[in-house]
This record gives C-alpha cells, structure tokens and sequence, in this order.
C-alpha cells in the first residue's frame, strides 16, 4: 500500500525548536516524529511512501536516507512553494494514485500523529486505573468474603 506523509510545513506552532529543524524531526519522547510515523504504518502494511518536503527539506531527506528509507521504498515530493495540505494533496495524486490492485492510498500528517499518541496514552491510563480498580474490588470482595 502507498501512503504520503505531509511534511513540509514550518512548524510555526513549534518554534523556537522549528528555526533549526523541520516540525517532523522534533523528538517526542526523544524519537523523531517522521519516525514514528514511518514505523507505524510500515507496521500496519504500508511499503511505498511519498512524503512532500519544503521546510528544512534537505535534514528531512538526509535523515530518512540515513535509516536506509527504513526499508520502504521512499520518494520526495519537494515543494517549490509551501502550499496546504488540500493542495499538497492534489499535487501527489498522480504519484500516488492506487496500485494495480487497487489499494487505497492514506495519508498522515504529525498533527494526526500527535492525536494517535495521545489516545493511545489516554488508552494506557485507562487500563492501568481498570487494573488497579479490579485489585481493589478482588481484595475487597476476598476480605469481605461471600457476604456481599
């Protein structure tokens, strides 16, 4: 399946950490964003990339090429101009389109991201509180014995 990564923004809501580096190579829990991205959906069966460039698009290239396209195979759409993400989108259609079997294309930007990191961080907090209430309630139910 093919995916297109949307990159190129200036991570304007990110600075100062966004002067030097692209918003996609900001670490969060000290991994870079575009990687986590690339592993999450190289684990969901995704092996052909396009991620569109155009802030700092030369660290972007570079890191990428540097962890061996992660195994997938990676192409770059570089933007002359920084356009929105609808625009970017349409400028990659016909680079990505669908494959001969016709597997969709997604599409995933560090906003959506940081959104899934957050549910699923929401989705761990919220085990941990069913266990410990499950602790809670077995030890109650054990010292209370069968007189419920």
């Amino acid at each position: 399946m093919k995916a297109m990564i949307l990159a190129a923004g200036k991570g304007t809501r990110l600075l100062p950490l966004t002067e030097q580096m692209p918003k996609a190579l900001v670490p969060f829990h000290g991994v870079p964003i575009l990687k986590m991205i690339i592993s999450q959906l190289a684990e969901v069966g995704f092996n052909e990339l396009v991620i569109n460039v155009y802030h700092h698009k030369d660290q972007i290239i570079e890191y990428v090429r540097s962890q061996g396209n992660f195994g997938l195979k990676i192409t770059f759409s570089e933007e002359s101009e920084l356009l929105d993400s609808l625009a970017a989108t349409e400028a990659q259609l016909a680079q990505l389109n669908q494959d001969e079997e016709g597997n969709p294309v997604g599409e995933i930007t560090p906003e959506i991201q940081a959104e899934i990191d957050r549910f699923n961080a929401e989705m761990l907090e919220t085990r941990r509180r069913l266990r410990d209430v499950q602790f809670q309630l077995t030890e109650d139910i054990e010292r209370l014995g069968t007189n419920l």
